[in-house]
């Protein structure tokens, strides 16, 4: 997950709420929707402090049932359109200072935002900034209205959580020919709380499947760089060739799935290079022989 900036501070953030509520067509929905403003000023600063991440009762008050539907028409009817509010908040959130990647997958394209407390049970933070996260279709379908039931089960927020340490990791085998890769959360993530929030993360939006689903475009974009690598160089070759894709995606999150799986073919080398080699015999540029000093055949591997 890569980290993002919000372009709206608290008093900004706050005045939001009562812009939109001030474009209601409908004085009676319009007075309602303004009794609340006391409220959205509380939980507005509450959301700046990360309170939610030590107790998740301070969210309570933004609840307000299902008989209190209008207030969400602060979103659908006003914030969301554009001949109401031109270029205002809704563009600029969605517009990621120009980063198209979703933030919480990086492969999908960002198409819409997706309300961190679903604005279904959370109404009063329909139009919070912080509590709108720019993300892809593929991420905000498989979050949709989770509600999170402790604090260790809320997920990353690119708002809020930018984590050194490297908590993603990728394994790879090679089975009948494929290459396969798994995604989940590092043993050696040493704090268990963000342990548990990553797990959260990777189970909420369903990343593993995301992820391998990019590895497979990835890999069939990259193969006959790969296989024009290993025909030069060997396998020499092909490990520089990964350590400087590696030391590049990772300047920009080390926490990317790119960035996991380059990990994890340094780590495999000579596994990957069995497959290289598969390749190369498929497209019939070698005969791929029995590779004695590692101990094992490449039909070993593949079956």
């Amino acid at each position: 997950m890569k980290k993002i900036e919000c372009h709206f501070n608290e008093e900004e953030s706050i005045k939001i709420y009562r812009y939109c509520a001030e474009l209601s067509k409908d004085d009676e929905i319009k007075n309602q929707i303004l009794e609340y403003e006391n409220d959205v000023e509380e939980l507005t600063k509450k959301y700046y402090k990360k309170e939610f991440f030590v107790d998740l009762s301070v969210m309570d008050k933004a609840k307000l049932g299902e008989d209190k539907k209008e207030v969400n028409k602060l979103y659908k009817d006003i914030f969301t359109k554009k001949l109401i509010i031109p270029t205002k908040y809704y563009d600029v959130i969605l517009g990621n200072d120009g980063d198209t990647t979703c933030p919480i997958c990086g492969c999908g394209k960002i198409k819409n935002l997706d309300h961190f407390f679903p604005k279904s049970k959370y109404q009063l933070l329909c139009v919070t900034p912080l509590n709108l996260i720019p993300t892809c279709i593929d991420c905000n379908y498989a979050k949709r209205d989770k509600i999170f039931e402790e604090c260790s089960k809320i997920p990353l927020n690119p708002y809020f959580d930018d984590i050194k340490e490297k908590w993603l990791k990728c394994s790879i085998e090679i089975y009948k020919g494929t290459l396969i890769t798994n995604f989940d959360v590092s043993d050696e993530v040493q704090n268990m709380l963000l342990y548990e929030r990553c797990k959260s993360h990777m189970d909420i939006y369903k990343l593993n499947e995301t992820f391998q689903n990019a590895v497979r475009n990835h890999i069939i974009n990259s193969m006959w760089s790969y296989l024009q690598v290993y025909r030069s160089g060997s396998r020499e070759g092909l490990e520089v060739y990964l350590n400087e894709a590696l030391n590049s995606y990772n300047k920009i999150d080390e926490n990317s799935w790119i960035s996991s799986l380059y990990r994890s073919l340094l780590e495999k080398l000579d596994v990957f290079c069995n497959y290289i080699s598969l390749q190369l015999q498929d497209q019939g540029f070698i005969n791929v022989v029995e590779n004695k000093s590692l101990g094992y055949s490449v039909n070993d591997i593949i079956t």
